[in-house]
């Protein structure tokens, strides 16, 4: 049986982030040293809405989103390497 969890790691030359989605907390290393570690007080979901709300209001006054898509659409290329990384059970390379 497949042992689920909600985490995921993302590695880089010199880091990591280690982020736990079931405890809402993350840590970034730097040179294998703690930089910062933080408890997120919202809950996932209440992130997501507010996302779309400022979205919504942003394009009912024409306005530019507060999240550029440039930097929406690496997100999105981020979370879809980790989804890929955790169905492959292997750490991926992104590219962005």
């Amino acid at each position: 049986e497949k042992n689920n969890t909600r985490c995921f790691k993302i590695i880089f030359k010199n880091g990591l982030i280690v982020c736990d989605l079931e405890n809402n907390k993350y840590v970034i290393y730097k040179n294998n040293k703690i930089l910062k570690k933080r408890k997120v007080k919202q809950k996932r979901n209440e992130l997501f809405l507010k996302e779309m709300k400022s979205y919504v209001e942003s394009v009912k006054k024409r306005k530019e989103s507060k999240i550029p898509f440039f930097c929406g659409s690496k997100s999105v290329i981020i979370a879809e390497k980790i989804l890929e990384s955790s169905k492959k059970l292997k750490e991926l390379k992104i590219n962005v």
